[in-house]
């Protein structure tokens, strides 16, 4: 084949398509491992979990309300944030004092609207997070991502979420099924906590443009 039949618009548009979405996942895979996110973890975070949002799993039956978990928007988060406790990404202390501190913010900005839910949020509550995680974890931006996100995750599930729960199924309004994480949607548990991570890479970035910033 010719240079000039390689040259042509129709085949030049979707080689430039290609080429921009494997620059766009290198980028992305590369910022969440250089603050301490695998490539699985990645994947399952940007590709499985929009993927099952739509999955909710009964959990429990109070008086009129049937209350069921999301796979995306609680399951997944949960799930990673045990795993970065457990393999020591994100230090058992640490991580418990940055789930404290977004806990405490995720609940004072958390409201309950009938027939909505509950509303958070994300942005100053994923900032929280990000600025938690960043200044527990230290000079070692590895554990940047797994503690905000951990912080982010957990700290949103328990401030906005379930110090709100009994107020939802209890109330006058209490709706027929409540779904913590999302009812087909991300939720403000996911959303949070990947747009903490989110920070933790531009703040990674920032450090190593400055001179002396950690490593």
């Amino acid at each position: 084949m010719s240079l000039d039949a390689l040259l042509r618009p129709e085949l030049l548009a979707p080689a430039a398509f290609i080429l921009a979405v494997v620059l766009v996942l290198y980028l992305t895979f590369s910022g969440f491992a250089m603050v301490g996110v695998g490539a699985g973890e990645t994947f399952v975070l940007l590709f499985l979990a929009p993927f099952v949002a739509g999955l909710n799993l009964p959990v429990y039956a109070f008086e009129e309300t049937v209350l069921a978990v999301n796979a995306a928007g609680l399951i997944i988060p949960l799930a990673l944030s045990i795993r970065f406790v457990y393999d020591g990404r994100a230090p058992w202390f640490r991580a418990a004092l940055g789930v404290g501190i977004v806990t405490f913010v995720a609940y004072r900005l958390a409201r309950y609207a009938p027939g909505e839910g509950i509303l958070v949020p994300a942005l100053p509550i994923a900032l929280t997070a990000t600025l938690v995680g960043v200044g527990l974890g230290g000079a070692t931006y590895k554990r940047w991502g797994p503690l905000t996100f951990t912080s982010g995750a957990a700290g949103t599930l328990v401030g906005a979420d379930l110090l709100n729960l009994q107020a939802i199924v209890t109330g006058p309004d209490a709706p027929p099924a409540a779904v913590i994480g999302g009812a087909g949607t991300l939720d403000a548990i996911y959303l949070c906590a990947v747009l903490a991570v989110a920070g933790s890479i531009v703040a990674a970035v920032g450090s190593r443009i400055l001179p002396g910033g950690p490593r």
